[in-house]
């Protein structure tokens, strides 16, 4: 599209005034009437976009940001970690901050002002029953392992034929098992009854029948780590009571929200109830005044004739191209139009050539959203593909070389398994976050393979530069320190990586440079993990 735009701007209501000005009275009076109108249509529809239509628009987008708190809320209740507990709070309170900003772009409403600093104040004291619930956890987990530490210490004791011991201490920690489960406070306080009573059975029991002073000193221990001040049997109960309360502020919190984005969906909905009531109150003048102006026009009719042919050439004619433009576009061709003026016409064509720019942009990003993995951010298994490809025909062409380093997160699988796969989840995105910041050059490409394995196409890179590479990624995971006390290698999180490298002399195709880059990883994997290998020949005797 061309636009031939005219220095001056000649809009066309100024136009139609200054033809229907030189005429008859009869046409005057026309031109009044329908030049009023279009004037106060003009104000109503701009009163719509500029006032009520934002004010639409922000109110849903309100409702929407508060209703996404009920989902924080509930991810907070279920946070029994620290980490996750900082993570739901973290994202409470950044919801909160995005809610009270869009509401002070909006017009001040003091009451729902108001409605959400409560609903703040109630987010903190939520947050602060969740941190105490996650300390009685962290606490009564210790007690636990003492107390499996006292039965593994009491199954080291001699055995005794003629001995009951062991049997009732066995019992007594079933009940103890009975009561951390238990989510009835009248019930907990039984077993707990019953533990007590059990142990002094065991305490007393006579030496005749198996005790021993070893025997009698782990009951004690036993008893004092149940029932002492901050003991098992009083975070169990102070953990159940903390529960209840924990429900009874979830509901109150669900509550003040859902009040809170009622009165949003109340008050976008008075809003459009006003801007309906306006613009049918408009609609229905216009509506009368066009009776009024049809009259006058059968009397005018030789006048509006020539005003047609005005309007054939400076108007419609215009309009056909502009619809041709449209078609153009529709059809996927670039055919140049060219559009003069300086008015509405012209505006119209170019804010379809901008919408038509928005629509290309959103396509790139869609484009990008496919070829980008959901999880890490970074590019998925289909870009890496597409890179490589190019990267090598582009070396062939250069005769230069490209590197592959294929990454394999070791004993990830055990990660997953003793710390879950959210915490799984995490580790991802921060294995990925460091790939990226470890590759300087702009051509370098982060890609995550599937599953723990990443893959990073290195164009212009000979084999001493990827073990460079190599290396400094080993050394940020380490400096990164992701704990991971699983694993048989360290205390973190570590990387086996093997090297593949296409070059001038031995140009690889994609299929096969992967493979050597997973033959050279199967043996860094098998040279003890946390290291990296070049793949050789001698690999494929092996």
């Amino acid at each position: 599209m061309i636009l031939n735009k005219a220095s001056v701007r000649i809009p066309l209501v100024r136009v139609f005034s200054l033809a229907l000005s030189i005429i008859l009275v009869l046409f005057l009076l026309l031109s009044g009437l329908t030049f009023s109108k279009l004037l106060n249509f003009e104000s109503v529809l701009k009163s719509f976009s500029n006032n009520a239509m934002p004010k639409i628009v922000l109110s849903n987008k309100l409702y929407s940001e508060a209703a996404r708190l009920l989902e924080y809320t509930s991810l907070l209740s279920t946070s029994y970690s620290d980490a996750a507990k900082r993570l739901a709070t973290t994202q409470l309170s950044e919801q909160v901050a995005k809610i009270r900003t869009l509401s002070s772009s909006n017009a001040k409403d003091e009451f729902l002002d108001t409605q959400l600093d409560v609903i703040s104040m109630e987010l903190f004291e939520f947050s602060e029953l969740i941190q105490e619930r996650s300390h009685i956890n962290v606490t009564l987990t210790a007690n636990e392992e003492l107390v499996h530490k006292l039965y593994i210490k009491a199954k080291s004791f001699k055995s005794n034929n003629n001995s009951s011991w062991e049997a009732d201490l066995s019992q007594s920690i079933i009940t103890l098992d009975r009561a951390l489960t238990s989510k009835r406070l009248r019930e907990t306080r039984s077993l707990f009854m019953l533990i007590e009573t059990q142990l002094n059975k065991l305490y007393s029991m006579p030496f005749s029948l198996g005790n021993s002073v070893a025997r009698q000193k782990l009951t004690i221990e036993l008893k004092n780590l149940v029932f002492r001040n901050n003991g098992i049997e009083e975070l169990v109960i102070a953990n159940l009571k903390l529960m209840g309360r924990v429900i009874g502020r979830e509901n109150f919190l669900h509550h003040l929200i859902n009040d809170y984005t009622q009165l949003l969906e109340l008050n976008a909905k008075v809003i459009e109830t006003d801007t309906s009531i306006k613009i049918l109150k408009s609609v229905k003048e216009i509506q009368k005044q066009i009776n009024i102006v049809g009259i006058i026009f059968i009397n005018a009719i030789i006048i509006l004739f020539l005003i047609s042919l005005f309007m054939q050439r400076k108007i419609l004619k215009r309009l056909l191209l502009v619809n041709q433009m449209v078609q153009n576009r529709i059809h996927g061709k670039n055919h140049k139009v060219i559009i003069n003026g300086n008015d509405e016409i012209t505006d119209l064509a170019e804010t379809f050539e901008a919408f038509t720019k928005t629509i290309e942009q959103q396509k790139q990003e869609l484009k990008h959203m496919s070829m980008s993995d959901s999880l890490t951010g970074i590019a998925n298994r289909r870009a890496m593909d597409l890179r490589l490809q190019h990267d090598i025909e582009l070396s062939v062409r250069q005769k230069s070389s490209v590197a592959l380093l294929l990454m394999d997160i070791d004993f990830f699988k055990l990660y997953n398994d003793n710390y879950g796969h959210a915490a799984g989840d995490e580790c991802l995105k921060l294995v990925a976050n460091i790939l990226t910041g470890v590759m300087k050059r702009k051509g370098d490409f982060v890609a995550r393979y599937g599953g723990e394995e990443f893959v990073c196409v290195l164009p212009g890179t000979n084999a001493d530069n990827a073990r460079d590479l190599s290396t400094d990624i080993i050394n940020k995971l380490a400096q990164a320190d992701i704990p991971h006390e699983y694993s048989d290698v360290a205390k973190h999180i570590t990387f086996s990586i093997g090297i593949a490298i296409s070059n001038a002399e031995q140009v690889l195709m994609p299929e096969t440079i992967i493979k050597q880059a997973d033959k050279a990883l199967y043996s860094a994997k098998n040279s003890g993990k946390n290291c990296f290998k070049l793949y050789s020949n001698a690999f494929e005797s092996n």
